[in-house]
């Protein structure tokens, strides 16, 4: 359990960025052409927020909407906007798949790995760690949902583009990590 000055405080965080979206929602509707990034960010921001103090069902509806105007603003100038939708679409599936929503959880997150598998072959080092992020949430959805054989496939495919980051990296991607015994033990 959170002690009661982290709790205060988060509440206090939460207030702030609920006010941020307000004025992020005021301004995209006078200036959508100039605000509207801000606030499908705003809408990340505060979604995140929610979901990290654990009030989903709360966190559901920003972040829905988060997608939809990530999608609105790819849709006028797709070249500015192609990772915001899949980093949006990833989120809600995170928030889905904690409210046990499974079948709206998966088809958010595989849209999300299909949006980054376009963008890492584009540019490999910019978008192969979404990538592989994207690959392991979707497993690990996949097995929640008794989908064993799915599962193992999508992490095998997650666990490739992670030895492909190594290879292309020159070492391990979480290079402070040390195993016992190892170098630097």
């Amino acid at each position: 359990m959170a002690e009661p000055e982290f709790t205060a405080r988060y509440d206090e965080v939460l207030a702030a960025s609920a006010d941020v979206l307000a004025l992020a929602e005021w301004l995209a509707a006078a200036r959508p052409g100039i605000y509207l990034q801000d606030l499908a960010e705003a809408l990340a921001g505060h979604a995140a927020l929610l979901a990290h103090a654990g009030r989903y069902e709360e966190a559901l509806g920003p972040a829905e909407r988060s997608v939809a105007v990530h999608r609105e603003l790819a849709a006028v100038r797709p070249e500015a906007h192609r990772e915001p939708p899949a980093a949006a679409l990833a989120a809600l599936a995170s928030v889905l798949g904690a409210l046990e929503r499974y079948g709206a959880a998966r088809e958010a997150a595989e849209e999300s790995v299909a949006l980054y598998a376009r963008l890492a072959r584009e540019d490999p080092a910019a978008h192969r760690p979404a990538l592989a992020a994207g690959l392991s949430t979707l497993a690990a959805l996949l097995d929640t949902m008794g989908e064993r054989r799915a599962a193992r496939r999508v992490s095998g495919r997650a666990a490739r583009v992670r030895r492909r980051l190594e290879r292309d990296r020159g070492g391990p991607l979480w290079s402070g990590v040390r195993s016992p015994g190892g170098p630097g033990a």
